[in-house]
């Protein structure tokens, strides 16, 4: 399986005259790890994160002021820890090799864990491929990840995070950039770090010139992304505040009613949800800070249907499966699961 390379390697030639921001990386990469570490069900301590903290700057070569950072994989942060050397113990004030290996050893298993199982193949070799990060659209495509369940993707999505920030803030030409978040109740189901990471890029985002667009389903997702009254998800509950424009497409009565009280819509306004824009596609109610909503009718080129038609494999099934009687037509079976 291809795995994306790391924009480390790939930012501009005239950032080691500028002075390149090797503590931000760091701190980036240092996120990134921990909040796949989370993913394990292990919230790291503040050891821990220190530990693993140093231990990057070792491997990438930041600890010896290289400005070329060099690549590096999960297997060989676990190598670091399962076998420190003497003066990484002594650089993180541990008394001997024994105190160090069973302090990590959460830390180190919830690593080891990300290369094996689901998400094998995904971190544990050096990325096979090119992105041009200078294009003017990237997007990653999950498909080929939907196999391995929701944890590899809500994975996937928290590295595609880290990227488009790090290599934002590694670009200084002044442009508006436009993120979208797709299926983003996944990644935030990672863990409060996860949480943390989309609620800070909503309150940056005008500061950092980004455009967020946060893709979901109902309300109710997050209040899925963690127990009931627990921080992430009074957390992600004020996501909707943060948002200046709300885009609502045709939702069922019940939904309507969440929407309804969730952002304070008129009952109009939730009744153009639950009636008008459920009677066509590209139909929604475009609802902006202070102002009353406004019917908005989406329509699409030619070019843009053949792109975003997520209804084709459907069409394509009845095509392959023509309404018929006899041996041709198809058989549906409920099946059971526990």
């Amino acid at each position: 399986m291809a795995r994306p390379r790391d924009p480390l390697r790939q930012t501009r030639p005239d950032l080691p005259r500028r002075g390149r921001p090797e503590d931000h990386r760091d701190l980036v990469a240092h996120f990134r790890r921990h909040a796949l570490a989370e993913a394990q069900g292990y919230p790291p301590t503040v050891t821990d994160e220190l530990v693993i903290s140093t231990t990057l700057r070792r491997l990438v070569g930041a600890a010896d002021g290289y400005s070329d950072l060099r690549p590096i994989t999960i297997p060989q942060v676990v190598a670091q820890l399962a076998n420190p050397d003497p003066d990484l113990c002594r650089e993180l004030r541990f008394a001997d090799h024994r105190q160090f290996l069973d302090h990590t050893r959460p830390i180190t298993d919830a690593l080891s864990n990300l290369v094996v199982g689901p998400l094998s193949g995904l971190f544990d070799e050096p990325t096979n491929f090119d992105l041009d990060w200078d294009a003017p659209v990237q997007s990653m495509d999950l498909s080929l990840l939907r196999s391995r369940g929701d944890q590899a993707i809500a994975v996937a999505l928290t590295c595609l995070g880290s990227w488009s920030s790090m290599i934002t803030d590694l670009q200084d030409d002044g442009d508006v950039r436009i993120v979208v978040r797709d299926e983003v109740w996944r990644q935030m189901r990672l863990g409060l770090r996860a949480v943390h990471a989309v609620d800070s890029d909503l309150r940056l985002s005008r500061a950092e010139r980004k455009i967020q667009l946060l893709v979901m389903h109902k309300p109710s997702d997050l209040l899925s992304v963690g127990a009931a009254g627990s921080q992430e998800v009074s957390i992600a509950k004020d996501l909707l505040a943060l948002c200046s424009t709300r885009i609502l497409l045709g939702q069922s009565t019940r939904v309507g009613d969440e929407l309804g009280d969730e952002l304070g819509l008129s009952e109009r306004e939730q009744a153009v949800i639950t009636g008008w824009a459920m009677e066509g596609q590209g139909r929604a109610l475009w609802k902006l800070e202070n102002r009353p909503g406004m019917k908005i009718q989406t329509v699409l080129s030619a070019t843009e249907k053949a792109i975003f038609d997520t209804n084709a494999g459907l069409r394509g099934a009845r095509r392959k499966f023509p309404q018929s009687h006899g041996a041709d037509k198809p058989n549906l079976r409920v099946v059971a699961t526990s």
